[in-house]
This record gives C-alpha cells, sequence and structure tokens, in this order.
C-alpha cells in the first residue's frame, strides 16, 4: 500500500525486515571482532637478525644485552671469537661469558655461543646471527682467587654443578697424594717416570673440562686448543688406581 509516496507495510512484514537489519549489524559485530582477533594473533614481522658488523665498538655488556635480547643472563664481561678449522667460509663464532659468581662450593659463571653467517652467502637466510646456544656452566674452586680471575673447568655429559665442584676437589686431594695412580704416556714426556711426575702433572694443571665416563670421573687437564692433553679417570670406587693418560688430541 503507498500512502503519501511512502511504501506501507504490514506489521509482520516490518517486523521481519526490522530482525534482518538487526541480524545484519549483529554479523557485522561479529566479522569485526573476528577482524580484531585475527589482527592480534597474527604475528609481527621477523626482526632483522643481528649483523655480525654491528658488534663494532660495543663492550662486551652491551654484545650481551644486543645478542641476547629476549633471554635471561647475567652482565657479560667476557668476549672471545672462537676459531675453527672445519668452519664452513662465512661462519664466525662467538663466546660469551657472563660476571661469575661465587656460591658456598665454588664459582660459576655461564657460557652463551653464538652462530654468525658474514657476507659470503646469497642466501637471505645466511646472513646475521643464525644460532644461539646457552647457556651452559662452567665450574671454578676460585679458592684464594676472586671469581673474576679463576680458571674455569667446562662441564659435560652427566655432570652438573655440585658433581663438577666436588670432582674438582677429589682431583685436588690426588694431586696432593691420597689415591694410587697408572700413568701412560704418549707425548715421549717425563709425565709417567715417577710418582712425584704423576702428582706434579695433576696438581700444577688445570682442568679445563670433566665429565662422566662410566663409573668414573674424566678430567682433561692443560691448555685447550694447544698441546697435549693430560686425561686422568677418577673412578667412584676410591680403592680403585686412577689412571693418567697423556696424549696429543686428534688433529681437527
Amino acid at each position: 500500500m503507498v500512502r503519501g509516496g511512502k511504501v506501507a507495510r504490514a506489521p509482520s512484514e516490518t517486523l521481519a525486515i526490522s530482525n534482518r537489519a538487526g541480524q545484519f549489524r549483529r554479523m557485522k559485530l561479529v566479522h569485526s571482532s573476528l577482524a580484531s582477533l585475527f589482527l592480534l594473533a597474527a604475528p609481527a614481522a621477523a626482526e632483522e637478525p643481528v649483523q655480525w658488523e654491528t658488534l663494532e665498538g660495543l663492550s662486551p655488556a652491551e654484545i650481551g644485552d644486543l645478542v641476547l635480547e629476549g633471554r635471561d643472563h647475567r652482565q657479560i664481561v667476557e668476549v672471545e671469537e672462537r676459531s675453527h678449522s672445519m668452519n664452513p667460509p662465512g661462519m664466525r663464532e662467538l663466546l660469551m661469558r657472563d660476571l661469575p659468581r661465587r656460591t658456598a662450593e665454588g664459582c660459576v659463571r655461564t657460557r652463551w655461543q653464538a652462530t654468525f653467517w658474514v657476507g659470503t652467502s646469497t642466501d637471505p637466510m645466511k646472513t646475521g646471527l643464525w644460532r644461539l646456544l646457552g647457556g651452559y656452566e662452567e665450574i671454578s674452586l676460585g679458592e684464594r682467587t676472586p671469581c673474576i680471575l679463576a680458571d674455569y673447568t667446562s662441564l659435560g655429559t652427566g655432570v652438573d654443578v655440585a658433581t663438577g665442584l666436588a670432582g674438582l676437589k677429589v682431583l685436588a686431594q690426588i694431586g696432593a697424594g691420597e689415591r694410587e695412580l697408572e700413568c701412560v704416556d704418549q707425548t715421549e714426556g717425563n709425565v709417567c717416570r715417577t710418582p712425584r711426575m704423576m702428582r706434579d702433572a695433576i696438581r700444577y694443571a688445570s682442568a679445563w673440562h670433566v665429565r662422566r665416563e662410566g663409573s668414573a670421573m674424566e678430567f682433561w687437564l692443560g691448555i685447550r686448543g694447544m698441546g697435549p692433553v693430560t686425561e686422568v679417570s677418577v673412578p667412584d670406587d676410591p680403592l680403585a688406581k686412577v689412571q693418567i693418560e697423556r696424549a696429543y688430541p686428534p688433529p681437527f
């Protein structure tokens, strides 16, 4: 029906149109809400990885904050590049160590390892920071030495901080003469010549790595990456002989 140029509708028809309009408005609200949810859930654009060149001029603490952003870490106080002849061209490895902390038994610090690809690859995935590993704990008895100046031992398979520190104390006791020793020297040196020389090899060398090997704790003594290694195997049985073997590591 037409009244005054307008279409007059029956009450039932008007109600139906009103219901459809309400449904349409509700659909728009649902779609708007979903769109907002999708927008919130959408991952942020991937950030550019830290580039090797950006480390220029930064202090160890600043390098740590940059490379370890988002990771829980103490202040980085030591940074060094790790050289390895087996690395492919363009790969650079960075070692970072945090501020040591003294515990009741000794000193503990954490090591992080960052791998970078540096400007030799056309692959965009191989540029800047590629991999970050850590934090690996290192230990020292730190007797009569500030923790920041102590020599540290890395922890290998089956060894936690408490076990490693206890093992270092046992190693010191062996150097003082508390266990019977057996010795093999493949370097044609004098380590195995007398019991005193065997003990001196333990007493005056630093253990740079310790690991669990079967029923024994195994310590590697000397200077990491340089010269021969003195391997000292300490059985859990206090009556068993301690095995000393001095040799040059494989050339790799």
